[in-house]
């Protein structure tokens, strides 16, 4: 994947691409306004610049599946837990696959579990708030990890992509047991229940890969 490049205090700052040149023009834009109009760190920058590649890698992939489950009556259901996956995988990351066709057949299966079969089952609240702990706990543990193709990002950026990942869900846990009687937050818990399990998994995978590096 290619990289773009603006002018930061002079110095070149180096940030990935999505691939389209008008998805990149909009957010080397953004990125740049932000950077001339508040007094953001290049720590800050840099996250701003990873959420937006983030989103709109994930845009034309989320338009599709929101067509197949509007047409299923899965409208607002839809829209809630893909804003609850991208506030929390934006910054914790996860299951990275190539090419456009293996990745949305993953998340296809991610919000079709999480839409359709999940939320069916009948759990106890006290079940569910066991799976809320241990999803804060693996997002702690394991995360963030990021797409090969994006830029290897040091220690202090990790540490803040990993407090902001960790606060979201934190927020969600607390509306989880304000709002527990609402039948919709049932769709946003699976899907965090889900985003923790694929980034228990990414972590594996990437354990495996690191450890098998060092054999060779």
């Amino acid at each position: 994947m290619e990289n773009f490049v603006y002018n930061c205090n002079k110095q070149k700052k180096t940030f990935p691409k999505v691939g389209d040149p008008m998805s990149d023009k909009i957010i080397s834009g953004l990125t740049n306004y932000a950077k001339l109009n508040f007094q953001f760190s290049e720590d800050d920058l840099e996250s701003i610049n990873y959420s937006l590649a983030v989103i709109f890698s994930e845009f034309e992939k989320l338009f599709i599946l929101f067509v197949f489950f509007a047409v299923l009556g899965k409208t607002k259901e839809f829209l809630l837990s893909s804003f609850t996956l991208l506030l929390i995988r934006c910054f914790s990351g996860g299951l990275h696959f190539n090419g456009f066709w293996k990745c949305f057949f993953a998340t296809f299966i991610f919000f079709a579990f999480g839409l359709l079969v999940l939320p069916s089952l009948s759990i106890s609240i006290g079940i569910q708030y066991f799976l809320i702990v241990v999803a804060i706990v693996i997002n702690i543990t394991c995360g963030p990890i990021a797409s090969k193709s994006r830029p290897e990002y040091d220690a202090k950026a990790k540490l803040k992509f990993k407090i902001i990942s960790t606060s979201f869900m934190l927020l969600f846990a607390l509306l989880f047991v304000v709002i527990k009687n609402n039948p919709i937050m049932n769709y946003s818990f699976w899907v965090v229940i889900l985003q923790s399990f694929q980034l228990f998994i990414a972590k594996g995978v990437s354990m495996y890969e690191q450890n098998k590096n060092k054999i060779n």
